[in-house]
């Protein structure tokens, strides 16, 4: 069977579903607990996830891709990336973008092998980690940017943590981190905490990202904003 890759997206496409007679002896972990290929298990978004593979002899690497799904990931090492074998097994961190609900399909695969194996995923949150304006309007979600414009050196705004039945989540630290630097503090009782973007260094079509991480009592829970640079308008 013939990969077929597209270079613009963490995509791999095939034609066929290979059953993965090849890998029967493989060892597949998702976050510390073995799972058997083929089953499908559930990511909670903003979470960073750790998958392991623990390959059968002959393989030397391996890579991991997207096959459907709309939900956005973050990977290390990246999606298509050969990553070697080490120690008996490779692994990866896998991050969905916080709020995202939905269905995808990831791909395994080898150079060092003409067989591929598939694992579905269910991508749900376990509370929601946003960034909203003063007036409680959610700010955009990558990939979409947030427009800052080039005269403003700060900019007031507010990380808020709910649960997923709309409850504020209070009194949780969080970790702002921006090229400017880290700044910390608690979600107050409507579980929102004010924070700032801040530009310091960048001109007119710069890019940033400012990322919030929640520390909760059974894991951390992060969100991202992406800040695009504009000329201010001249009034």
């Amino acid at each position: 069977m013939t990969l077929k890759t597209e270079s613009t997206t963490s995509t791999v496409k095939t034609n066929s579903v290979v059953t993965p007679s090849f890998w029967r002896d493989a060892r597949f972990f998702v976050n510390g607990d073995l799972v058997d290929l083929g089953e499908s298990f559930t990511f909670y978004s903003g979470r960073d996830n750790t998958i392991a593979l623990e390959p059968p002899e002959g393989i030397r690497e391996a890579r991991v891709a997207m096959r459907d799904g709309d939900i956005r990931f973050d990977a290390v090492p990246g999606f298509m990336a050969s990553v070697q074998v080490a120690n008996g097994r490779i692994e990866w961190k896998i991050t969905p973008d916080a709020g995202q609900r939905g269905n995808a399909r990831f791909l395994f695969y080898s150079t060092d092998v003409d067989e591929v194996f598939e694992a579905a995923i269910n991508v749900e949150p376990k509370e929601y980690l946003m960034f909203k304006n003063a007036e409680g309007q959610p700010l955009p979600v990558p990939p979409n940017e947030y427009k800052l414009p080039d005269n403003v050196q700060q900019q007031a705004n507010f990380v808020c943590l709910e649960s997923t039945d709309g409850m504020p989540l209070a009194r949780v630290s969080v970790i702002i981190s921006q090229p400017s630097g880290d700044t910390n503090g608690l979600t107050r009782e409507d579980g929102r905490l004010r924070m700032y973007i801040v530009n310091n260094e960048y001109s007119v079509g710069g890019l940033f990202e400012v990322r919030a991480m929640a520390n909760l009592p059974d894991g951390d829970s992060t969100a991202k904003l992406l800040v695009r640079i504009i000329k201010a308008t001249q009034s």
